[in-house]
């Protein structure tokens, strides 16, 4: 029996408020955040299918 750490960069953004809502990057003009980051919480599953899913409503905004 082994035990191993696995981190995931989800949640992250929620240390400092560094993305709004509309995912426009505090204080950068022209800048969107679209990464795991964003994910306000951790979730399981698969994270490059949330991403994605947060690009495609990015792109709508």
């Amino acid at each position: 029996m082994s035990a191993t750490s696995f981190y995931r960069a989800a949640g992250m953004c929620i240390m400092g408020r560094v993305a709004a809502s509309s995912l426009n990057a505090i204080g950068v003009y022209k800048l969107r955040k679209v990464d795991a980051s964003v994910i306000p919480v951790l979730l399981l599953g698969h994270y490059p299918v949330l991403v994605l899913a947060i690009a495609g409503q990015a792109v709508e905004i």
